[in-house]
């Protein structure tokens, strides 16, 4: 029962913040049925491994995302107001 209402709160929230992201109810669902390992991190559980793992995956994110945009041909065109208006 414990498991089924940690799934459904925490895709309402999400619903109702219009963020639904299924692995959101992963980890309800793993915080509760994780045994006495994630029971003992009780709230530690929410930063480690959660909020480390959203971190460190933002950064790759970022990093990789400035590795293309330097890379791009088109990051370095840079287009003339004139070119807009009369092409």
């Amino acid at each position: 029962m414990a498991t089924a209402c940690a799934v459904g709160l925490a895709i309402g929230a999400m619903h109702q913040l219009k963020c639904l992201h299924p692995p959101g109810g992963a980890t309800a669902f793993t915080a509760v049925m994780g045994g006495d390992a994630i029971h003992k991190l009780g709230f530690q559980f929410v930063i480690f491994p959660v909020l480390i793992n959203a971190v460190l995956m933002v950064l790759l994110a970022l990093t990789i995302h400035g590795l293309i945009v330097k890379l791009s041909s088109h990051s370095n065109t840079a287009v003339a107001k004139n070119d807009l208006i009369n092409p």
